[in-house]
């Protein structure tokens, strides 16, 4: 059984170590925590990669979207006009 690091994984799999933050984070890739830092086996990681492709899923972005109109940073201030817009055809 071989333990990858982040720096590993991220190595393998060609993406940043941001991105395997992510993933660790939203629990979207198996991973074996020993005391404080995440390892990853490397046979669990390839299988994860297979199931991957077998299997494209949409990334369902309203997830997002309503948790971020819930935060108090994106809440509309005041009222909001709605404006009108006239348009003249031109013969």
């Amino acid at each position: 059984m071989e333990l990858l690091n982040k720096e590993e994984l991220s190595s393998l799999l060609n993406i940043r170590i941001e991105s395997v933050n992510y993933l660790l984070y939203w629990h979207k890739i198996p991973c074996v925590k020993i005391g404080k830092e995440y390892r990853f086996i490397k046979s669990e990681i390839e299988d994860w990669v297979r199931a991957q492709c077998k299997t494209p899923k949409k990334f369902d972005f309203s997830q997002i979207m309503n948790a971020e109109m819930n935060q108090p940073s994106v809440r509309p201030i005041g009222k909001i006009k709605k404006t009108t817009t006239q348009l003249k055809l031109m013969d």
